[in-house]
């Protein structure tokens, strides 16, 4: 009981302090209201779209597995950010832009500010360590991007884990240094700020995807 309560003290405090450093997330925004943020759109099919945000300046919290959210100026840009919820029946869906934790938390971590273009791929929990998640949710995110733009620009993938060999595997593969690498869990930063911040975001049923891995080095990939 006791323990329970420090924790509940420690929490509301910590919470504060962040509050103080950061600031309160302030509202929403649609990705079309500011000009920082660039939209581009890849059209495979009649029903089948995807979308890619390129965020000037931006700012991007996530709690590792539910919530992600990309902020500008505290306030949530909708569209790339997201708050996944679970239905009674079980089903997944995501819920609507004022239910992100960080209208309720703030954003509680240590903000690391980096000095170049990050590539967010970020899908929620599935994609830390499923292999399946992995190859349907995360990989073709990057094959996306790159239907538009050079992989080259990229001077930093933020991955929501690559600790499973097949993880590994797929950065070697895709000649991804590890250096230019963050995770999304565990000892990785999970506030980021930056120059440039590109964030790629399709129809939300990954089998909707047309990509999968095959083939060696980043060119003859997906």
């Amino acid at each position: 009981m006791i323990k329970k309560i420090l924790q509940k003290i420690f929490k509301i405090t910590s919470y504060g302090i962040f509050f103080k450093l950061h600031g309160k997330i302030e509202g929403s925004i649609k990705a079309v209201s500011d000009d920082r943020i660039k939209i581009t759109s890849i059209h495979f099919e009649e029903n089948l779209n995807y979308k890619t945000y390129q965020i000037t300046k931006g700012r991007l919290y996530t709690d590792r597995i539910q919530d992600t959210a990309v902020i500008l100026d505290n306030k949530i840009i909708e569209e790339p950010s997201f708050q996944l919820r679970n239905k009674k029946d079980g089903t997944i869906y995501n819920a609507k832009p004022n239910e992100n934790i960080v209208f309720r938390k703030g954003t509680p971590r240590l903000l690391r500010k980096l000095n170049g273009n990050i590539l967010s791929l970020l899908t929620g929990g599935g994609g830390n360590n499923n292999y399946w998640h992995w190859l349907y949710d995360v990989l073709p995110r990057l094959a996306l991007y790159s239907k538009h733009s050079d992989l080259e620009k990229i001077d930093y993938f933020l991955f929501p884990s690559i600790l499973k060999e097949f993880q590994q595997e797929t950065l070697n593969c895709l000649n991804i240094p590890h250096f230019s690498v963050f995770l999304g869990r565990k000892n990785a930063a999970k506030q980021m700020h930056n120059k440039h911040k590109q964030n790629p975001k399709g129809p939300s049923k990954s089998t909707n995807s047309k990509y999968t891995v095959c083939g060696n080095g980043r060119n003859n990939v997906f």
